[in-house]
Order: structure tokens, then sequence, then C-alpha cells
């Protein structure tokens, strides 16, 4: 039962994300198109690929995502002219992270990262609201407010990502024992979360730093507009 809830809310999360983020971007409706093919062809492909195949899709996105944004002033554009409090209200989305509770109280996800994962991911995205809430009115001092959340945000996936590593059963850098370990995060629907929404949600974390970076020292943003969208 909780593997089919997990599969509907996570396959509605996907088209709700790349939607949002489709919306935020400053670009025309032809760049529009290729953003959303791609990441449905992420989304998909994060699926039906084995489990192997899997970590080839969290690794060419994270690599390709910086490279792009140093090659391209379309790309520079796009994050300093992105709708901010959209993309930080997209995170509301990480209340998914109970999931991990709800496993670990079904033995099927072990301690610390179920609860470091799991109350992380709650906390981030409750306080998704006020920051989204706070970035659209944009009165003085919006950025500092928003960095806190947007840090909170990036920690609480760093230390997913650490703790899910070292504790994967027979995993080289295995550092938590407890059984069952983090296994099941291999698998149908778990994986999405790992492999799909963390580094796409981290990338947006990134693009939110650049862009309350050039919000902060408006001397030397080449790009930002303004004010915040």
């Amino acid at each position: 039962m909780l593997d089919t809830v997990g599969f509907l809310i996570l396959g509605l999360c996907g088209p709700l994300a790349i939607g949002v983020i489709v919306w935020a971007l400053p670009v025309s409706d032809r760049q529009r198109l290729g953003v959303a093919a791609v990441l449905s062809a992420w989304f998909i492909y994060t699926i039906v690929a084995p489990p192997r195949g899997a970590v080839l899709g969290i690794i060419l996105p994270v690599l390709a995502t910086p490279l792009l944004y140093a090659l391209s002033t379309t790309a520079q554009r796009a994050v300093a002219g992105m709708i901010l409090p959209a993309l930080i209200a997209l995170h509301v989305s990480r209340w998914a992270g109970g999931f991990f509770i709800l496993l670990h109280g079904d033995g099927r996800l072990a301690n610390p990262f179920a609860a470091a994962a799991g109350w992380g991911d709650i906390l981030a995205a409750t306080l998704a609201i006020p920051a989204a809430v706070i970035a659209y009115r944009a009165n003085p001092g919006w950025e500092k407010w928003v960095l806190v959340w947007n840090v909170i945000g990036f920690a609480d996936f760093i230390s997913a990502v650490f703790l899910g590593a070292t504790s994967q059963p027979g995993s080289p850098i295995q550092l938590f024992f407890e059984p069952p370990g983090a296994g099941i995060l291999g698998q149908m629907p778990w994986r999405l979360i790992p492999n799909y929404f963390v580094p796409l949600y981290l990338i947006i974390h990134v693009a939110i730093f650049i862009r309350l970076w050039q919000a902060l020292r408006p001397a030397e943003r080449a790009f930002a507009p303004s004010t915040p969208s």
C-alpha cells in the first residue's frame, strides 16, 4: 500500500516540478519546450533504467548543468530572471520526505538516514512557504531570509546524500549498519527521490544561491534584473 501511494505522489511530483521549472524560466517557448523535454526524459529514464544505469542519470545532469551555465549567456540570463518565489514554493513537495519516516516504521529503511532525511525534508518544505512569500514581497532584506532557508534546504540534501551512501549494505563506504540499511532507495518508486528529485532540487538550490549572490552584490551582477520576479 505504501509503495502504491508513494508511486502516485512521486509520479505526480515529477510533472509538477517540470511544469513549475519551465514556467519560472524567462526563455522562449522553443527553449521551454527543450527544457521540458530534457527534464521529462530524465524522469522517465530514472523510472525505467536498471539500478546501476540510474546512477548515470544523476551524474550527467549534475556535471552538465554548471558547464551549461558557464558557457551559455542564455542560461545565465535565465537564472538571473527566474521566478524565484515559484522555485522556492516548489520545495513544498519535499513533504514527500515523510515517506522515509513511514518506511522506517514499516521496517524497510534504517536510521539515521530515515529520521535525518525525513524530518530534514519536512523542515525544508515547511520553511519554503514563508521563504516564497518573503521572496514574492521583496521587502528590504528579503535576500538574507531566503538565503537562510536555502542553506537549510541545501544542507538537508547534502546530509541525506552522505547518510544514504554510507547506509547502503555492501557499500565500500558503509558506516551505518543498522538493518535493513538504505537499499530500498534503489527500488521503485523510492529511487525517484535520490536519483531525480534530490539532484534536480540541488541544482535549483545552486541557482538560488547564484541569484541571491547577484541580488546582494548589485554592482557585480551582469544579468540580474532590478527586482526579484
